[in-house]
């Protein structure tokens, strides 16, 4: 949503569809090819997505030959940025971004030309070539609201309670990074060591926004989001100002060594 929010700040049309709650279904991403008639389709995968990533990618050549058209197949996330090359060679991909690609998409959306922006690996006849690492975003401050716009709060209502307390439920982040090295997780590799945080203030205002939207719970995506107790014990605090009652969740953000009564 961070990476539709900054395309749609370049001056740019964006459409999500949301694979991660329906069945796989071709026919589905077929029909909306030939209706939005994009010029970049991004896709993100792990390791078990990728036969998915590889049957899309063939998907979008196909709707370009039909439209006769450029349209390029692009995709990012940990598999990919993990193993750019092969991801692009077992598949009809056009590139693979290696780093945050909150700005580099924005980028390639303006000028169609892989070569001209850092922190991807592109296809080049028979060769694959890359522009080198990005720098990751320093002040996260910096990017724009996430697009929750994009996303109808309808279709998630279905998640079990299992995971959810009330629906519908979405997903944010307030910080990025790490500076743990466990060699289980790539969040190493995919979002590189170091651990970068928003304002409380904008992490609260992000609260807001999924509030008004329509959302009644989130996710919280952070990989240490409770290892900086001073900030994370500011972040609540934030929420708890802005008076609204929304659920919240920290997925996989809490190390043990970290917890206080407190938090």
């Amino acid at each position: 949503s961070t990476i539709a929010a900054v395309a749609e700040r370049h001056g740019h049309q964006v459409k999500i569809l949301d694979l991660s709650w329906r069945p796989y279904d071709y026919n589905l991403i077929k029909s909306y090819l030939l209706e939005f008639k994009p010029d970049i389709v991004g896709v993100t995968a792990t390791t078990t997505l990728m036969n998915q990533t590889r049957d899309i990618s063939i998907l979008v050549k196909d709707a370009a030959r039909q439209q006769s058209r450029k349209i390029l197949a692009v995709a990012g996330g940990p598999h990919p940025a993990a193993l750019p090359e092969p991801s692009i060679r077992e598949s009809m991909l056009d590139v693979v971004f290696t780093d945050e690609a909150d700005e580099s998409f924005a980028e390639l959306c303006d000028t169609m030309e892989p070569s001209q922006i850092t922190g991807l690996y592109y296809r080049d006849g028979q060769r694959v070539l890359t522009t080198g690492r990005r720098a990751p975003i320093n002040n996260l401050d910096t990017l724009p609201m996430p697009a929750w716009h994009l996303y109808d709060p309808s279709n998630y209502h279905h998640i079990s309670k299992l995971l959810a307390r009330r629906t519908p439920v979405t997903i944010t982040e307030f910080s990025r990074g790490c500076v743990f090295k466990c060699d289980f997780c790539a969040s190493k590799q995919t979002m590189s060591l170091g651990y970068r945080k928003k304002t409380p203030e904008r992490c609260a205002a992000e609260v807001q926004r999924m509030f008004e939207l329509g959302f009644r719970e989130f996710m919280v995506a952070d990989d240490i989001f409770s290892s900086d107790q001073k900030w994370a014990a500011s972040v609540c605090e934030e929420i708890i100002k802005t008076g609204i009652d929304m659920a919240w969740t920290c997925t996989n953000g809490i190390r043990v060594e970290s917890a206080n009564k407190e938090l």
